[in-house]
């Protein structure tokens, strides 16, 4: 399976980031930087939305095919209004508030000397062609029924939909995200044991790009503080 930084570099047939720079009017190294800013804190969003499992229905809205899977293969569904309003639902409970997607937004502007209005549009677009690609990447895997059932609302539901050795690697796919927060020093997690056909699933939910370590530190800290 891809990583963050690969879905966007295949979107829409190889050439949704620079779809996405033309329609915010933004150089490549402009939307490269921003794209670089963004992924790793979408990264550490999402391992928080998994992490916390009291609310499977929010995870699995990210993922909804329904919402954005057009986004990931089209240039025009991605930043219509539909998309990008579904992804800044999304993104607001994934970060837990609209105030939060705000702080996120002038932080991105600090670090890519970049308008925060352009930032604010271009992340819920961004946001709705990952969201896209990653339903992509989990439609036929064991891991599709979890998120079917877990729309519901229903996590015990949701974990019952996997058949094991799934339900015991996905199990210890979150615990590790969970123990893994900012500010807890837990026993080191033992590696997940995914089943055949399913030894990538792990590195779907990394940024595949590197922040600097200043970006990171903030990012990790506000995030650690917030209640998802």
């Amino acid at each position: 399976m891809f990583t963050f930084a690969d879905l966007m570099r295949q979107a829409q047939g190889g050439q949704a980031i620079d779809n996405l720079a033309k329609a915010y009017g933004l150089s490549r190294p402009e939307f490269d930087k921003l794209m670089g800013t963004l992924l790793p804190v979408f990264a550490l969003g999402m391992k928080k939305s998994a992490a916390d499992m009291t609310s499977p229905a929010a995870f699995a809205e990210m993922l909804d095919p329904d919402k954005f899977r057009a986004a990931y293969e089209d240039a025009r569904a991605a930043v219509s209004p539909a998309a990008t309003e579904a992804a800044r639902l999304a993104l607001e409970k994934m970060f837990g508030s609209g105030d939060a997607a705000s702080v996120l937004a002038r932080q991105a502007s600090a670090m890519t000397g970049l308008g925060v209005d352009v930032v604010s549009k271009v992340m819920p677009a961004m946001a709705a062609t990952l969201f896209g690609g990653l339903s992509k990447e989990l439609e036929g895997t064991p891991f599709a029924p979890f998120l079917k059932t877990a729309k519901a609302g229903d996590a015990a539901a949701a974990f019952g939909a996997l058949g094991n050795p799934m339900r015991d690697a996905m199990g210890a796919f979150l615990k590790g995200y969970a123990e893994g927060k900012p500010g807890v020093k837990p026993a080191e997690p033992e590696a997940p044991q995914w089943p055949p056909g399913m030894e990538g699933f792990g590195k779907l939910f990394e940024a595949g790009v590197e922040m600097n370590e200043a970006g990171r530190s903030f990012f990790e800290q506000w995030m650690g503080g917030r209640k998802g």
